[in-house]
């Protein structure tokens, strides 16, 4: 599943980098149909990685559904940070996805208790 999810997430400006060490500039992503909900989420991901340099994302205009993310690496890659930040996403999301139904499931039952 992470797998096709990175995949299809992410391409970088020139296509997908996998086992190429970052340019001296960085990577830059594109993506499109994502705001700043997700850039900022992302960035603040990526910055807490000791191999990051830098790490910065833009929405050019408004109007246009993009979101770019650049990231330059100080020792790795720029992909392999940039998978890293989306594993830990996708791992925190599932907790409060299972924090939340659990909730939900005893809501409901206190619901149902008191009818």
């Amino acid at each position: 599943f992470f797998f096709f999810f990175f995949f299809f997430f992410f391409q970088a400006e020139d296509g997908i980098r996998d086992v190429e060490r970052s340019r001296g500039l960085g990577d830059v992503y594109k993506r499109q149909g994502e705001d700043h909900t997700l850039g900022n989420l992302l960035r603040s991901t990526i910055i807490k990685n000791k191999k990051t340099e830098f790490c910065a994302y833009s929405v050019p205009h408004p109007s246009e559904n993009i979101m770019n993310v650049r990231v330059q690496a100080n020792d790795g890659t720029a992909i392999e940070i940039t998978k890293k930040a989306l594993e830990r996403i996708s791992k925190v999301c599932d907790v409060i996805s299972e924090k939340f139904t659990a909730e939900l499931a005893k809501y409901k039952n206190n619901l149902m208790q008191d009818v």
